[in-house]
Parts: structure tokens; C-alpha cells; sequence
């Protein structure tokens, strides 16, 4: 090699002359041999070290300030000869160094091929904030001469953790129950917290177990938390459930703190959430009175599945201490015997069957026990017990009927619109030995959420039937005589079917667990939005409260333009619009928007959608968390009349 700091002398100038040649020689043959050999030629390429790291980068977990945590790293030489690792340092990039070196962590040092070693490095956190460093090697592997191990550390601070969901499954009327939830620190820093709110819905309430108390003590609870939580502390939230009903029911519990990610923490409260649950218009005592010896009296029993979420299963409906079969079954209207099959009562369904009595004398008392089995651990088994006497008086006959209001036609059996009223008639009933001195009407059936109810009172001659919701409303007329006897005989009904006549007619309903008695100032306030493809939800081509009757298709044609009938503000709804004649090869959107809350928190929104009369489409018990949430429920497409399913909450409108 030419030296440019060395003298240029004959000898040398001849030396460089003869090198020259014997190099090309050498460089000749190394190539031809390695032709004939068949490799790539780069014999220091086989026989050089390599190098390989694992891991080749590293996170440390969170660790309390002033703990320590160590990792543990594997150099190994996967090359043909020795590793040398000439230098190896660990380079602090903290303000205040926070890492070490651990055990075999070497300077320099050897690894011959196949081999491997094993050092480690420790981190002891000083401050919250993140921190880095590098562990940096020189080595002579040709492809590897510097190798940096980056570690990293995260941001420390306060965790709070416990679980989100609080669920009572089942708890009856008037009693209570409570749970406890544990809240813990699993950070690394002290967690603050300033404060621990309860929702406004008064079936939920908290407390708190006195530190070191046995939990079962509920005298030691207090009403204050703990302000401050070390890293892997914890305390325990005592939440109770009083329920005012056997509907479900929500609230929240929320903590404010210093964590860093999560300063508002929920809990989810739910109460008779996910249980099956059974309610019985009868109550627990069954008097058919004074019944005529001879005649059948009978008496209609009303199980209501009160769980909105879950199925109800009647496995078993029978009648004990009955001598001489007095009482009697008639099962039929529920589609079987129990005993045979389960009867299954859909979420917030009824059914019903019969009581029969069959008094044998005129003077005699008659007791028995009816006993009704299910699926619903608090309620079963109910049991009714059931009274009568018998007596030589005849019975009255009841006699029912309906039309609708300010028509003549009258029926047993009618349909009728949505939101028709039907005025009841029961002044044909009569006594054949005196007079009828009372009549009872009571709703058998009525469709789903519906919130009908007999006006001004059950116990008028001719009543109202406010007919709220498309569907099935079953009436009852029972009348007694001046002696107090019961009417006997086949039961005396009127059947409404509510069938819509508009091409589409949505419906909305809703339930706020959070609100025990629905008012215009204590309820929540939910609207249906029902969207044209050329409008904007909220605005102009969209059917809702502030745009109740807009001009759609031919501005000279009514015949094609929605509606929205009822605009609920409080209480649960409905609230329908109907639209007839839509245009074709239109997309029209079904939406429901969360209005206000009055601070009662979440909703339960369900939406049905009828396609010229028969319901094609429903969504129940849709969970909206608060105000200013927007559901898109679903789109319908005309002609085809294909309703498609959306179910897509966001919090503000969508924008078109």
C-alpha cells in the first residue's frame, strides 16, 4: 500500500513494482477458485461472528417509585468465529440517572460461535415522569459493528380499577339487597379522590365500611371515602338496591380523581336486570264471593313477565286442597298445560287462563290453594288461595261490547286505528231475580310498552279504551248482582284489533329505569326522527317535533306527506308518525334522538315499524346513555318495502 508520509526511494518505488503483479495473482486465483467452488466468493462472509440481541428493545412495567425491576438480556453469536464486543456502555439519557447495571454486564467481552451470554439491566424510578436509555455495543460483526438496545419506561402515576357493572339480578317490590365493590390503586403514585356521586334514581343508594369492619357490620357504614389511596390499596363501596318495582332498573355511581387517563370513573348499576320476573294481577287471594249452586263462575288470572330482558317459563300451574274438585283449571288460553311443556311469557308479555268455581251448594264455603311454579326464583312458587260460597240466588249475565267513539257499529270482536278511542258498553247486562249493582272491567291484553287504561275508572258501565299502540287489546267485563253475586257462565270479553292504515307507521317507546312516576317536570323526553333521502336529520326534510307535517313528493298532493301524531315529552311515549304513498326508489331513515334527561339518566328506546299494517320490524329496550345520543335505527326502502337494520348510536346527530 502506497504511504503518502513515507518517502519515495528507488528501493521502494522497485518493492511497490513487484507487489503489484503478485496481488492480481492472488486476486486471479481467489476468484477462480471460488467459481469452481460454487459459493459467493466471500469466504470472511462464512467464517465471520454475528451478532443477535433479544430482546432487541425493552418496555418496563409500571414500578413504584424507588422499586426496583430488572430485565434480563441474551447476546448470542449465531456467526462462524468469535464474537469480540469491544464496548459496551449504558448511556442514561434520564435528568437523574434511574438506570444500573446489573449482573454480567461487561465492558468487553468474548463469544465464541453458538454461543451466548447473559446480562442485565435494572431500572429504580425517581419521578413520575417517563425515562430512556440505551444499552450501546461495538462489535466486529461486518453487518453489526454498533448495536443499540433502546429500554423505555412509562409515564408513572394513580390507576384506578373495580369492576363497572354493579347488577342485581332480581329483588321484589318494597325489599332491598346490596353488594359490595371493591375500588383499588393499582398505579404507581398516590390516587386523590375529590369526589364519589350517586345518580337521582332512588331505588340505588351507597355507602361506605368503616376501614378494619367486618363487612356484614352495616352499622359501621359511613358516608365518607377514603381521600387518598397508596399504590395497592383499596376500599370497598357498599351499594344497596331498594327497588319501588319489579321493572328494571339503572343508575351511576361516579368517582372523580387525579388518574391521569381516567378522572371520571363509572359504575353501571343495574337492577332486576337479566332475571326472568313474574307478576300476577290476582295478588295473593282469589274471593269468587257468593256463586250460584249449579252455575260456573269463573274468574280470569293475568301473569305478567315484568323483565324487559328475559323470557319467563311457566312450568307449573295447579290447585291443591280442593275437595270435591270444587275450583277448577282452564288452561287453554295458555296454549297447554305447564306441566307438560314450559309456557314461555315473552319480556314484557302476558298470559292468561281461568279459574273455575263450582259451587254444589247453596250454603256451603269453599276453600282451595292455587299454586303457580316458574322460572323466577323470588316469585315461585305464588300461591293464591282461593275463596267462594256457594247460594240459591241466580246470577246476572254480563254482557260486553264496543265501537268506536262517535260510531254506531257495535262489536265483540273490531278492529280499529291507533290511537282510536273505544267506549266500552256493558248497560246490556242483566239480573234475571234482581239488578246489577257494580261493573268490573279489567284489560286482559294489550300490546307491548303499551300504557292503555280504562277511563274515567274500570268501574263505570260504559268506559273509554284509549287505544295507545297497534296490536291487541283484550277487555273483561265482570258484573254482580244487588246480593253480591258474580256474573257466571262463558266470560263476557271484547276484542280490539289496533291495525295501522297508513303504508308505514312507526312507533316509539321508552322506559327510564331512573323514574319512578313519569311527569311533565320529572321524565325524560325522547323524539322520533323519520328522515327524506334529500334532508338532514334535525332539519329540513326530516318528520320530528319541530317539523311535524312537512310537504313531501307532489306539493299539490297531502295524500303522499308524513306526519308525526303524538310528541311525548315526559312519560314514555308513543310517539307515531305515519306516512302513506312514499315516493319510489326513495331510502327513508328511522332515527330516535335523546332530547333531555333532567338528570334521571339512561333509557330504554324501542321502535316498531309497520309496513302497510302488519309489523315487519322492531328493536326493544335499546340502551341510550344520556342525553344528546342519537340512534339510527333503521332505514325502509320503497317500493320494496325492506326495512334495514342500522342500530348505530353516536352522540350528536350524524351528518348527511
Amino acid at each position: 500500500m502506497f504511504n503518502p508520509l513515507l518517502p519515495s526511494t528507488p528501493s521502494a518505488g522497485r518493492l511497490s513494482s513487484l507487489l503489484l503483479p503478485l496481488a492480481m495473482m492472488l486476486l486471479v486465483g481467489a476468484v477462480g477458485c471460488g467459481d469452481d467452488d460454487g459459493d459467493d466468493g466471500n469466504l470472511s462472509g462464512l467464517d465471520a461472528p454475528s451478532i443477535l440481541v433479544s430482546p432487541s428493545s425493552f418496555n418496563f412495567p409500571d414500578t413504584p417509585i424507588g422499586e426496583r425491576e430488572t430485565t434480563t438480556l441474551i447476546i448470542s453469536n449465531t456467526g462462524g468465529s468469535v464474537l469480540n464486543i469491544t464496548e459496551m456502555e449504558l448511556i442514561d439519557e434520564s435528568p437523574t440517572p434511574q438506570f444500573r447495571r446489573g449482573q454480567g454486564f461487561l465492558s468487553t467481552l468474548q463469544i465464541p460461535e453458538g454461543e451466548s451470554h447473559e446480562f442485565s439491566v435494572s431500572y429504580i424510578p425517581l419521578t413520575p415522569d417517563p425515562a430512556r436509555a440505551e444499552v450501546r455495543m461495538r462489535t466486529n460483526d461486518p453487518n453489526n459493528a454498533e448495536v443499540i438496545v433502546e429500554l423505555n419506561t412509562p409515564q408513572l402515576g394513580p390507576q384506578i380499577f373495580a369492576n363497572q357493572i354493579v347488577r342485581f339480578n332480581r329483588v321484589p317490590a318494597g325489599e332491598e339487597a346490596w353488594t359490595l365493590n371493591t375500588v383499588q390503586n393499582i398505579g404507581t403514585t398516590p390516587l386523590n379522590i375529590s369526589q364519589i356521586l350517586i345518580s337521582q334514581n332512588t331505588d340505588f343508594d351507597m355507602s361506605f365500611p368503616a376501614p378494619g369492619a367486618d363487612p356484614s357490620d352495616l352499622e359501621s357504614d359511613t358516608e365518607q371515602w377514603p381521600e387518598v389511596l397508596e399504590p395497592g390499596e383499596a376500599f370497598d363501596i357498599r351499594v344497596w338496591f331498594r327497588p319501588i318495582n319489579n321493572n328494571p332498573s339503572s343508575g351511576e355511581i361516579t368517582i372523580l380523581s387525579n388518574d391521569p387517563n381516567r378522572s371520571t370513573f363509572s359504575l353501571d348499576l343495574l337492577g332486576n336486570s337479566g332475571a326472568p320476573c313474574m307478576e300476577v294481577n290476582q295478588g295473593e287471594v282469589l274471593d269468587f264471593g257468593a256463586s250460584s249452586a249449579g252455575q260456573v263462575g269463573r274468574r280470569s288470572v293475568v301473569i305478567t313477565n315484568c323483565s324487559a330482558e328475559t323470557p319467563l317459563e311457566l312450568t307449573n300451574v295447579f290447585l291443591s286442597e280442593n275437595p270435591d274438585s270444587i275450583f277448577d283449571l282452564n288452561l287453554d288460553p295458555l296454549g297447554g298445560d305447564p306441566d307438560d311443556a314450559p309456557v314461555i311469557i315473552d319480556p314484557s308479555r302476558s298470559a292468561t287462563f281461568q279459574v273455575l268455581f263450582a259451587p254444589v251448594s247453596e250454603t256451603a264455603s269453599y276453600e282451595a290453594k292455587l299454586t303457580i311454579e316458574s322460572n323466577d326464583t323470588v316469585a315461585s312458587p305464588y300461591e293464591i288461595a282461593l275463596l267462594g260460597e256457594g247460594t240459591d240466588n241466580e246470577c246476572p249475565v254480563a254482557v260486553a261490547e264496543g265501537r268506536i267513539l262517535n260510531t254506531t257499529r257495535t262489536f265483540t270482536e273490531g278492529t280499529a286505528l291507533p290511537l282510536n278511542t273505544i267506549e266500552l258498553l256493558g248497560g246490556s247486562s242483566f239480573d234475571p231475580d234482581g239488578q246489577i249493582d257494580f261493573y268490573e272491567w279489567s284489560i286482559l291484553e294489550s300490546p307491548e310498552n303499551s300504557q292503555a287504561r280504562l277511563s274515567p275508572s274500570p268501574n263505570q258501565v260504559d268506559p273509554t279504551l284509549y287505544l295507545d299502540l297497534a296490536g291487541t287489546y283484550v277487555v273483561e267485563l265482570m258484573v254482580y248482582d244487588n246480593q253480591g253475586v258474580a256474573s257466571c257462565g262463558e266470560p263476557a270479553t271484547v276484542t280490539i284489533q289496533a291495525i295501522p292504515e297508513d303504508d308505514v307507521h312507526i312507533q316509539l317507546v321508552w322506559d327510564a329505569p331512573g323514574v319512578a312516576n313519569p311527569t311533565p317536570d320529572a321524565g325524560v323526553d325522547l323524539d322520533l326522527h323519520y328522515l327524506h333521502p334529500s334532508g338532514r336529520w334535525n332539519g329540513e326534510g326530516s318528520v320530528y317535533w319541530n317539523n311535524r307535517f312537512p310537504n313531501w313528493g307532489n306539493p299539490e298532493d297531502e295524500r303522499d306527506d308524513p306526519r308525526l301524531d303524538i310528541d311525548d315529552t315526559c312519560c314514555g311515549g308513543p310517539e307515531n308518525i305515519n306516512h302513506s304513498n312514499p315516493e319510489s326508489g326513495l331510502e327513508y331513515g328511522v332515527g330516535v334522538y335523546y332530547f333531555t334527561d333532567r338528570g334521571l339518566g339512561a333509557a330504554y328506546a324501542t321502535v316498531r315499524i309497520y309496513i302497510r299494517g302488519e309489523l315487519r320490524f322492531q328493536l326493544r329496550n335499546t340502551y341510550m346513555p344520556s342525553e344528546g345520543h342519537f340512534w339510527h335505527v333503521a332505514n325502509i326502502r320503497w317500493p320494496s318495502t325492506d326495512v334495514y337494520r342500522r342500530d348505530v348510536i353516536d352522540f350528536g346527530f350524524p351528518v348527511q
